[in-house]
């Protein structure tokens, strides 16, 4: 089988919360599952490495992904644990917070042996991010799945989406973790504050130096993004929206961006120039823009029509 993309990592359920006090309503989520179902939104073919649960909510989960056209690439259910959860609360600003029920969680299960049947060799890009990297034995698939994908040549997308109550508050060992991979990663996203974290401060041109990244997004919210590659950076600004819901607007944009880059020829990372990175953000921000405006993750995630009209 071969799919455009294959993204790794957790599916779950995120309960959002209505207007009536306490009362949540189920959404499908996961930062992997929702940059998937923004890239098959826009006619991209793509597939799913990731656990759930033998429960209502797996169900649910797995027939969303096969609802949006997303391959399911791991047939197995977790048999020690239920679906992952997380309930989401919003502040004045729409900015979220997490509680996840994991202690484990179905999504913590994927093995290393799930990734080496699922295909990688019939994909051009991975993509991930680090909530999977905060235990094992999920941890060692995701650190499997980079190292095989980059062996093979295949583009390797990281967006770091870092929650620090999955690691405990132990940011070192996060930072440790993260970084770990960054030698199997081309292509990585993170946000202001994420930069502080991993970045020992702002010195981006260090890392990608360091660890052989090709580029380079950090993103700014309301602000847009930056751009950062061969020794460059350039402003990316987005328009102003209207704000109901951020889940999910980080996934949007970077599922745009990653699959602009798809769309538009791109099979390897020496391919991407920083004027093709570019015009994939302003996909991205476009995403990112229409997400905002919708309550749930997947449920903000744009056609291509859609985007299309936004971009005039």
């Amino acid at each position: 089988m071969s799919v455009d993309a294959i993204c790794i990592g957790e599916l779950l359920i995120d309960f959002t919360p209505e207007k009536e006090p306490r009362v949540y309503r189920q959404n499908p989520g996961g930062a992997p599952a929702n940059v998937a179902v923004a890239m098959a939104r826009t006619g991209l073919r793509v597939g799913f490495i990731g656990k759930v649960g033998k429960d209502a909510f797996g169900d649910f989960l797995l027939n969303t992904l096969r609802g949006e056209g997303v391959e399911i690439l791991v047939p197995g259910r977790a048999e020690q644990a239920v679906t992952t959860m997380a309930f989401v609360s919003h502040d004045e600003n729409g900015e979220r917070e997490f509680t996840f029920v994991r202690k484990p969680g179905a999504d913590m299960l994927l093995n290393p042996a799930d990734v080496d049947g699922a295909g990688l060799e019939g994909t051009t890009m991975l993509i991930g991010g680090s909530v999977s990297l905060s235990d094992p034995p999920s941890r060692d698939a995701v650190v499997h799945a980079f190292a095989k994908a980059h062996a093979l040549g295949k583009i390797t997308s990281f967006d770091v989406n870092y929650r620090d109550m999955l690691w405990n508050s132990q940011r070192e060992e996060a930072r440790a973790c993260i970084l770990g991979l960054l030698k199997d990663v081309e292509l990585l996203k993170m946000s202001d504050e994420e930069v502080e974290l991993f970045c020992c401060g702002t010195d981006i041109d260090g890392l990608m130096r360091e660890y052989g990244l090709r580029a380079v997004v950090v993103t700014h919210g309301a602000g847009g993004a930056h751009c950062y590659m061969d020794g460059e950076s350039r402003a990316m600004p987005t328009q102003a929206r209207k704000v109901v819901d951020t889940t999910g607007a980080g996934d949007a944009f970077w599922g745009n961006t990653m699959g602009h880059l798809l769309r538009s020829g791109v099979k390897r990372a020496e391919e991407i120039t920083m004027e093709r990175l570019c015009e994939a953000v302003t996909w991205g921000n476009l995403a990112g823009g229409h997400c905002v405006g919708c309550m749930g993750g997947i449920p903000g995630m744009p056609t291509l029509e859609q985007l299309q009209a936004m971009r005039g």
